[in-house]
């Protein structure tokens, strides 16, 4: 019967990079399926689809082949699989013979080997998985150099022998630079992590990342890092939240934003800390402790690594101290928050925090001279204060309310507030002047604490109101009424 196709008898299963997988019997059949004899030797050509390194062998670890022959008589060849690359990837068998069907694939899976070492990448480079011969780092391209204290995004990747990802692996890494330079640690997540790093020292350097747990350690290709130019001003803008009363005992109160970049220079700018002043309504000095319980300043993950907690003694400044400096880096700004926890028992009526021109302490990362702040673009310069806050009991009567009132819906909204001291469903609806049913909103449930809701001067049906009085009918354990006004 004459032959009519190829066909590899056993389906390869996934196996793991740089193993050797086999036997893998190749066999010519006839249109049955049964196997069939040519009265010729036959030529098989192998081949595959991945881009990395493979071998093809006709016995475990015997030299690398790339053809074999099929001895005349003969219906099968037997022949063994070598991948380095982690992917789906194509065994391609070709006959250099007349059969009907002369070249097929099949599908394979390579899988990672055993996690063994960790790779670092420098910007410009990418991994290359799979090449132990033809690229012995496994890594493409050279590092772009650096200017002398500007963060570099350096990548990390836990791999096997060959440089194929680990994604398995979660554990904690530490950097360091040839100059010594401190740098921040980080986590692997899914094998892999994007770490920033600072090259103070202008010349050729490196990195290493060093794996807390298992002590594998990888080293970057060398980077350069040229001068750079001091950075002698911290810019600085604000922001206040609107504020209009705030409740004893609550907490997370936004009570003032502030973005910082470099304003000159192309060195990094370190920030040891910011030191904030309080005062009331009239500008006397306050006590921080007699409004708060608490001040938190919250930055970015990785710039901060956990907020900072303010002192609020019975003084009249505190100062966030950061256990490491945070870093501005050129060409990005930096977001703070304050947050706010008032103290359930304050006995200050007003209040607002401010920052003075002064208040910040930095330096430039490579010289270590003193930074000035500044505040272009900024709406007020310096000092930099948040809205009044002024302090209400908690419960609804004293804290139920509106502002801005009048308001006008042409160019905002106004805010209605109002404390519920204990779980409380409610709804709020605002009638005109004749008892009409203006609009209605209600809670999804049982709410404790400063519930804030926005009326846009619409009615339900989306339609906008007349100028004129409205009456708002608040029901949370009691009832409460406040008066609102619309111009136009």
């Amino acid at each position: 019967m004459p032959a009519d196709h190829l066909a590899i008898l056993a389906p390869l299963p996934s196996f793991s990079a740089g193993v050797t997988t086999g036997p893998l019997t190749i066999q010519v059949q006839n249109t049955s399926g049964g196997p069939a004899t040519f009265g010729m030797a036959v030529t098989l050509d192998l081949s595959s689809s991945t881009t990395g390194d493979y071998n093809f062998s006709l016995s475990p670890g015997g030299a690398t082949i790339t053809s074999c022959v099929l001895p005349a008589g003969n219906s099968s060849q037997i022949v063994y699989y070598t991948g380095y690359k982690a992917e789906n990837e194509n065994l391609i068998v070709t006959a250099l013979a007349a059969i009907t069907t002369s070249s097929i694939s099949q599908a394979i899976a390579v899988s990672p080997g055993a996690y063994s070492k960790l790779q670092v990448l420098m910007p410009n480079q990418v991994s290359d998985p799979g090449k132990p011969n033809s690229d012995l780092l496994g890594r493409i391209g050279s590092p772009n150099s650096v200017g002398s204290g500007n963060a570099v995004s350096a990548t990390v990747n836990a791999v096997d022998k060959y440089f194929n990802l680990v994604n398995t692996v979660a554990n904690g890494l530490t950097f360091t630079v040839t100059d010594g330079t401190v740098q921040t640690g980080a986590t692997l997540a899914a094998g892999t992590v994007n770490h920033s790093d600072i090259f103070i020292t202008a010349s050729s350097q490196t990195l290493t990342a060093k794996d807390v747990s298992t002590g594998f350690t990888g080293i970057s290709d060398s980077l350069q890092v040229l001068p750079g130019t001091n950075s002698t001003q911290l810019n600085v803008i604000h922001g206040s939240p609107n504020l209009s009363t705030v409740v004893l005992g609550q907490t997370g109160v936004e009570v003032l934003t502030f973005n910082l970049s470099v304003q000159s220079g192309t060195h990094t700018i370190l920030v040891d800390s910011l030191a904030l002043n309080a005062a009331d309504q009239s500008g006397a000095a306050v006590a921080l402790g007699s409004a708060f319980q608490s001040l938190v300043l919250e930055g970015p993950a990785g710039v901060l690594s956990q907020p900072v907690t303010l002192n609020t003694a019975n003084s009249i400044s505190t100062t966030a101290t950061f256990s490491t400096p945070i870093s501005v880096l050129t060409g990005s700004s930096l977001p703070l928050t304050l947050l706010a926890n008032i103290e359930p028992a304050a006995t200050a009526k007003t209040i607002f925090l401010a920052l003075g021109q002064n208040g910040i302490a930095a330096n430039d990362l490579t010289s270590g001279t003193t930074v000035v702040s500044t505040s272009f673009g900024d709406s007020t310069g310096f000092p930099m204060n948040s809205n009044l806050m002024l302090f209400e009991t908690s419960d609804v009567a004293n804290t139920y309310g509106n502002y801005p009132n009048p308001f006008h819906p042409e160019t905002g909204s106004t805010t209605i507030e109002f404390n519920l001291g204990n779980p409380t469903a409610y709804s709020l609806v605002i009638y005109d002047i004749l008892g009409k049913r203006v609009k209605t909103f209600q809670s999804n449930g049982p709410q404790t604490g400063l519930q804030q809701l926005s009326w846009d001067g619409k009615n339900d049906a989306g339609v906008m109101v007349l100028s004129g009085i409205y009456f708002g009918e608040l029901n949370a354990g009691g009832t409460y009424t406040l008066k609102i006004a619309v111009a136009k």
